[in-house]
């Protein structure tokens, strides 16, 4: 076994020394992953993206059961869940980001016709009264086009709950926008 320039032996020995909290091990054990830590962090785009994939590599280290992987095949059983655990960490840090991209601008596109801009003004104005929740529910319905499902487990809660976030908050957004049209 040979990827990551491993030796057979050399991948175990290195894990049971950095969950041992040895300091050359585990810089030794970043430099040997840095080609996989640089393509999550080129992927995620953002500026400390590197250092939060380092983060997550190291936690997926102390984690790793190497006594519970069959003694056959360790080292291929290690790089499999360390391989798998940091594409799951990518996957898990670009919804992040994502959520904390989620902004009322996004929505609204810029070349549209006036008529078009003050109902969409009076939308924008009726999602800023929701609430971070609620908004954040609606965005991931109804721009990313999210299932309930996918985002309960974005905001790790249950798919009722998020039902009746986004039912209160289409409630509330029908309340806004009738109480703004009976003012013109």
């Amino acid at each position: 076994m040979r990827k990551y320039g491993f030796d057979s032996i050399e991948l175990c020995d290195l894990i049971y020394k950095c969950q041992n909290k040895n300091k050359e091990a585990i810089t030794l054990a970043i430099n040997k992953f840095m080609p996989l830590v640089k393509k999550y962090a080129y992927f995620l785009g953002y500026q400390d993206a590197q250092q939060d994939i380092i983060v997550l590599f190291l936690e997926i280290i102390n984690k790793i059961p190497i006594q519970k992987f069959d003694q056959n095949r360790k080292n291929e059983l290690t790089l499999s869940y360390i391989s798998k655990s940091m594409k799951n960490g990518y996957i898990t840090l670009s919804k992040k980001k994502r959520l904390k991209d989620l902004y009322i601008e996004d929505v609204i596109p810029e070349n549209l016709a006036v008529a078009d801009k003050v109902e969409l003004g009076l939308i924008r104005d009726a999602l800023k009264q929701l609430t971070s929740l609620q908004r954040r529910v609606i965005y991931l319905k109804y721009h990313y086009g999210y299932k309930d499902s996918e985002i309960s487990s974005i905001l790790h809660t249950s798919r009722q709950a998020v039902n009746q976030t986004k039912l209160r908050a289409l409630k509330t957004l029908k309340s806004i926008i009738k109480q703004k049209d009976l003012q013109q």
